[in-house]
């Protein structure tokens, strides 16, 4: 029934691609036609003059800041610390593969005779 299913599906996807190169099929809700451009002729740009600023008055003097008091040395940084390596890791222990515990199976496995 599948390979039925693929084959069948294959020949009409075949016919369609066919049918569509030469306009027969579907047409896209997304086809869009270009506006011709040639009937509304451009108008001409207009010269713009650019504004001139309107002219401030000068702000008031503000009064000048008390200057800081001397600054305080800035502290030097500490040493980095050494680096400590990484501890390398356990490995006689590996880690437990997920399923069923397959001893049970194991030992009937075994007791079974082997056909000849």
């Amino acid at each position: 029934m599948n390979l039925l299913k693929k084959l069948f599906g294959a020949i009409f996807g075949l016919f369609g691609a066919i049918a569509k190169l030469f306009g027969l099929g579907k047409k896209s809700e997304f086809y869009i036609e270009l506006d011709d451009n040639r009937a509304a002729p451009a108008a001409p740009p207009t010269p713009t003059k650019a504004t001139e600023p309107a002219p401030t008055s000068e702000p008031a003097a503000a009064p000048q800041p008390a200057q800081a008091v001397a600054a305080a040395p800035t502290p030097v940084a500490p040493a980095p610390a050494e680096p400590t390596p990484t501890p390398v890791p356990y490995t006689r222990f590996t880690r437990r593969r997920p399923g069923a515990n397959m001893a049970a199976f194991l030992n009937m496995a075994r007791q079974v005779r082997p056909s000849t």
